[in-house]
């Protein structure tokens, strides 16, 4: 659900160095709703400070569930990149056009902060992180029919 992925990151706030874990990650939309977040936080404060990086974190009991999201990740961050590629390509055609002792650079493009994602199956009821390690915990859990009642997703 892209809306409540959106949701979850922007009421979170996840801000730059924490460590920010989805324990129920399936295909990985939360972790892509709070990459998309994050960039967009750190393009606006890359000119005030150094930033620092936050470390995104997936999990899934499910086996198909962890390639899928690794997958995604992968995709995203490639047309991240290619559209970082893209931007730069198009400010350089930009500044070969003006005068060039008045043409300056725009700022450098966002970090791709996927490309740094680690997705790994496991059970959320036994997380394999030391404790206090996790800073932000985000996850449209899993829902409906298909995962049982309730009773059995507690």
């Amino acid at each position: 659900h892209p809306s409540v992925a959106w949701l979850l990151s922007e009421v979170a706030a996840p801000v730059a160095g924490e460590e920010i874990l989805d324990p129920c990650c399936g295909a990985g939309g939360v972790l892509l709703a709070v990459s998309q977040s994050l960039q967009q936080r750190q393009h606006q404060q890359q000119q005030q400070q150094q930033y620092v990086a936050p470390r995104i974190r997936g999990l899934d009991c499910n086996k198909e569930a962890v390639a899928r999201a690794q997958e995604n990740i992968r995709a995203a961050a490639m047309a991240e990149a290619l559209s970082a590629m893209s931007r730069r390509n198009s400010t350089r055609a930009k500044l070969k056009s003006r005068d060039p002792k008045t043409a300056s650079p725009s700022p450098s493009s966002s970090l791709i902060f996927l490309a740094s994602a680690d997705i790994e199956e496991g059970d959320a009821g036994a997380m394999p992180f030391a404790e206090s390690s996790i800073d932000v915990v985000l996850s449209d859990l899993p829902q409906g029919r298909k995962y049982g009642s309730v009773e059995s997703v507690k």
